[in-house]
């Protein structure tokens, strides 16, 4: 016998033991459990429960700082603090009677004390520059800070307001801008921060005009809390 021939008889045999071997093995092995009918349902996003206008209104309020600033506001019991990042330092949010809104804090750059005044002036000129679509430029001390109300609207435009269950849409409105400019008081400079209402429409301003204005109205200076 040639080694060709002998080669092939080895290779002939192993392959007929090796598959005597996987059809044991296979006969050995427990089937398979077949795949379910049908993927098990993920739970529905829960929706932010919206309270009712009485629970807003004549329910229960919370007082809460405003970051590291001694300054404190207080919110419907309803709303809830959001992470922030960058020069934003405060953000909660939540339903108005007729809409959903947030308020936030973020930081400006600093001005130097004699410059406070040309500031305002300019933040006047520029706002009085918008004719009738400037509602209000007042401003308010405090022990610690100067708060430089600026409430105007602009032009109709696409806007990412919230809906009735909190969600982000886009839909066209005038968006309304109402901030305080709060101008801490330090040694040698003045921090400047932004209070403000976002995702606020003038259509939703005029509905929650009071309502609104009584969350700014409780802001209050507390000395203790300094920054």
């Amino acid at each position: 016998m040639n080694i060709r021939n002998s080669t092939l008889i080895r290779s002939t045999a192993f392959s007929a033991l090796s598959a005597a071997v996987l059809f044991i093995v296979g006969c050995d092995e427990p089937a398979s459990p077949p795949p379910p009918a049908t993927a098990p349902a993920l739970p529905a996003p829960t929706p932010h429960a919206r309270p009712t206008t009485q629970a807003l209104v004549e329910g229960k309020w919370k007082t809460v700082p405003i970051s590291a600033l001694p300054l404190t506001i207080s919110v419907p019991d309803s709303w809830e603090a959001q992470p922030v990042s960058g020069s934003r330092l405060f953000l909660m949010e939540g339903f108005t009677p007729n809409g959903y809104v947030s308020l936030s804090l973020a930081s400006r750059p600093q001005l130097a004390k004699d410059k406070v005044a040309d500031f305002i002036a300019a933040a006047k000129k520029r706002l009085d520059e918008k004719g009738p679509k400037k509602l209000r430029f007042d401003s308010k001390e405090y022990p610690d800070f100067t708060a430089l109300e600026r409430l105007y609207f602009e032009d109709r435009e696409a806007m990412l307001l919230r809906n009735d269950r909190g969600e982000l849409i886009e839909r066209e409105a005038q968006p309304m801008k109402w901030s305080y400019l709060i101008f801490l008081k330090n040694e040698t400079m003045v921090d400047l921060y932004e209070l403000e209402f976002n995702d606020l429409s003038l259509d939703h301003y005029e509905k929650d005009r009071e309502f609104l204005q009584r969350i700014l109205g409780t802001l209050t200076n507390d000395p203790g809390k300094k920054s």
